[in-house]
């Protein structure tokens, strides 16, 4: 119930704190916005007709494997896939997934606030602070900046790996992980493999420093032998 009371407050602030795109779902906006429908269409179409394809969008011919060549945002447009199913519409498409990522952004946060011990207003506080924060509502336009919706599931089922050692955890945590950034991902799939660590007691360091890579960030750490084998900065601390 609790989890219905919140996506209910979030759907309401998603229309009321992005007004007037709940009103405009087919219209295009300025911007890089073209290139994202462009994108959540290519995809769409990829999938109904031949999955395989999917990597070797319709661009740069004759290179191959051409979607991963700028932003990709298959973990965010999974989100319009039940949609697709009846419209191939991309500019209807890209605008309700841009809304979506509001809403499931909060949620998702609201659900890591509540793991971490937060009561239920302190919660949906947290979930409507990430969702609609400056640096969300400023990017608009920008598709792949919106997509946070999957961050805060990394967090919450690593930590719940990190209480139990479930492995269902780790994979859990993974998958959303791939979702949210699957350059990083791959980084860190790569490092797990290279260093020959098969446990999924590992998969938490990798994440991080998969994160870390990707944005030229420094790792602090009580542990830094863990991750400096991993080809990071690291700065330790006692």
């Amino acid at each position: 119930m609790l989890s219905l009371r919140a996506l209910a407050v979030f759907a309401v602030l998603t229309v009321a704190l992005t007004w007037p795109f709940a009103s405009n779902l087919r219209v295009m906006d300025a911007g890089d916005s073209a290139f994202f429908a462009w994108e959540i269409g290519w995809t769409v179409h990829a999938l109904k007709t031949s999955p395989a394809q999917l990597p070797h969008a319709n661009i740069f011919h004759p290179l191959r494997y051409t979607l991963g060549m700028d932003e990709p945002v298959l973990g965010t447009t999974v989100l319009v896939l039940p949609l697709a199913l009846f419209t191939d519409d991309a500019v209807l498409l890209y605008n309700v997934v841009r809304l979506l990522t509001f809403l499931f952004s909060a949620l998702t946060a609201y659900w890591l606030a509540k793991e971490l011990g937060a009561g239920e207003r302190v919660a949906l506080l947290a979930g409507a602070l990430f969702a609609f924060s400056p640096i969300r509502t400023d990017q608009v336009a920008h598709l792949s900046t919106l997509g946070t919706q999957w961050w805060p599931l990394v967090l919450l089922f690593t930590i719940r790996f990190a209480k139990s050692n479930r492995t269902k955890d780790a994979l859990l945590a993974a998958l959303e992980y791939v979702s949210t950034h699957p350059e990083a991902a791959r980084w860190a799939g790569e490092s797990r493999r290279r260093l020959r660590h098969t446990s999924p007691r590992r998969l938490g360091d990798a994440i991080i420093a998969g994160v870390a890579w990707y944005h030229d960030a420094v790792v602090v750490t009580r542990n830094p032998a863990d991750f400096e084998v991993q080809g990071v900065r690291v700065l330790a601390y006692s």
